[in-house]
């Protein structure tokens, strides 16, 4: 997992790639969270979408 040093910075809605370099994970792998269940996010279009505050409060559980 990759630690974010501000959480300000970032948007308020992360996209997948976000999601991706924060949690230290392939697009695939996110991918099949979403579709399990495991991982929850918005699609709009084409694209997934993930609230900041929800992926900030997974890293921090992981601690």
């Amino acid at each position: 997992m990759q630690k974010v040093y501000n959480w300000d910075n970032l948007p308020v809605n992360l996209d997948m790639r976000y999601v991706c370099i924060v949690l230290g994970v392939t697009e695939s792998t996110v991918k099949r969270w979403l579709y399990k269940g495991t991982l929850k996010g918005s699609k709009i279009g084409r694209k997934w979408f993930f609230s900041k505050d929800y992926i900030k409060s997974l890293t921090e559980a992981g601690k």
